[in-house]
């Protein structure tokens, strides 16, 4: 019996001490995994059932200034997500928690000089209201900063201070209004930074900006040789391109609901430097009658030969090619999306792939010559509803289907 109890009391120890030895384990474990959690600039992440952005905010408000990492990421208790640097400035890089109702950005945060809103920072926050004005001492506002935010109003407010603003910036902020203001140090403007911005004016560059200049509420380079952008608030349905404009930003007359008919100078010469401007209800171009590259077919760009067709507007809805054009180039009707029938000529007797791939509405092309040799699909098949109708004395036709596509000889 004694040597029972002896033997039950040492396995009872060593039950005990296993035990303690898991509860250690485990313990380690856990402590290993917090460690872990930890960024990586070294330090732990929060303890088990805090987040990282509270025990940021505990953090920050009880570390001493010298302690303060270069470049760290912190949430402010008024609902920014900041990084903060040791010479006293921070950037926005977002909201913290449930972000805010009405957007009020400092010019300080918490003892931070804001000097940049970083991409992206706002993108997407379409419940923000209020005015958006930036403030003094931002110098750079971030691709997509604020896109999207649909909710903002009144006039745009860009201080002095700012020298970049990035792409698609304030695209689709289309609750601002009132003219785009652009300072004296802007350097940069990003492609489509105010696309969308349907109620907003005309842009005014200050007079000593050394990149940028406007005219008639239009942004242009500093000398005026490249037309960048007109805003969507452009009123005009006529618009004259100035003297001395050498080419077209890509998608410059994107955003011009208004806009009917564009006048190109004889300073453009190359269909290459406007054929991306855009403008989805463009329907005609316009030259002067000494124009050294350039002629005029029913509002169509084509070649001073007019042997090539070169451009149609996008808005273009009917389009009869006329006869001696021999070359129809894969980008000359690009964009034409309302184009709905097209008469191509006897002269025609080579199709490019993908000429008439961007003609999304197109239903009826009609074909005066022998069938044309196409290179590819100059159709791309994007609908089953286009109908060829050709002359039944020509040669090289097929029906009820040519190239895939119901053909049948036309009355």
């Amino acid at each position: 019996m004694g040597n029972g109890k002896k033997y039950g009391g040492n396995a009872l120890a060593a039950w005990t001490g296993f035990f303690i030895l898991l509860l250690a384990v485990f313990t380690m474990l856990r402590v290993g995994m917090w460690w872990m959690s930890a960024p990586h600039d070294g330090k732990p992440g929060p303890p088990p059932g805090e987040t990282l952005e509270e025990a940021t905010v505990t953090e920050a408000a009880n570390q001493p200034e010298e302690s303060l990492v270069d470049g760290e990421v912190a949430a402010t208790a008024d609902g920014f997500r900041i990084v903060r640097y040791k010479d006293g400035t921070c950037k926005i890089i977002g909201l913290f928690g449930g972000g805010m109702a009405e957007l009020a950005i400092p010019e300080e945060i918490e003892g931070y000089k804001v000097t940049r809103i970083d991409d992206g920072a706002f993108r997407n926050c379409k419940n923000l209201v209020g005015s958006l004005k930036v403030p003094d001492g931002v110098t750079e506002i971030g691709l997509e900063a604020f896109l999207n935010c649909s909710g903002l109003t009144g006039e745009l407010s860009i201080p002095d201070s700012v020298t970049y603003i990035g792409k698609k910036a304030f695209m689709n902020c289309s609750g601002l209004t009132g003219e785009i203001r652009i300072p004296a140090g802007v350097t940069h403007i990003g492609g489509e930074a105010f696309c969308g911005c349907e109620k907003m004016g005309g842009i005014e560059v200050s007079g000593q900006n050394n990149y940028y200049s406007s005219m008639d509420g239009i942004l242009f380079n500093k000398d005026k040789t490249v037309l960048l952008m007109a805003p969507a608030g452009f009123e005009g349905d006529v618009y004259r391109i100035p003297d001395g404009v050498k080419s077209l930003y890509s998608n410059a007359f994107s955003e011009c609901g208004r806009l009917k008919k564009i006048i190109i100078p004889d300073s453009i010469t190359r269909v290459t430097d406007i054929q991306y401007s855009g403008g989805e209800n463009i329907t005609q171009f316009e030259i002067s009658g000494r124009h050294p590259a350039f002629s005029i077919h029913e509002g169509v760009l084509l070649n001073k030969a007019r042997s090539q067709v070169l451009l149609a507007p996008d808005g273009i809805e009917h389009y009869e090619i006329p006869e001696g054009v021999a070359d129809i180039p894969w980008f000359a009707f690009r964009g034409c999306a309302k184009l709905r029938r097209v008469v191509i000529p006897e002269s025609v007797r080579t199709l490019e792939s993908g000429t008439f791939s961007s003609c999304t509405g197109l239903k009826e092309v009609v074909f005066l010559g022998d069938a044309p040799f196409i290179r590819g699909d100059a159709f791309m098949k994007f609908t089953k509803d286009i109908t060829m109708l050709y002359d039944p004395e020509k040669e090289g036709w097929d029906t009820p289907e040519w190239q895939g596509y119901p053909a049948y000889p036309k009355n």
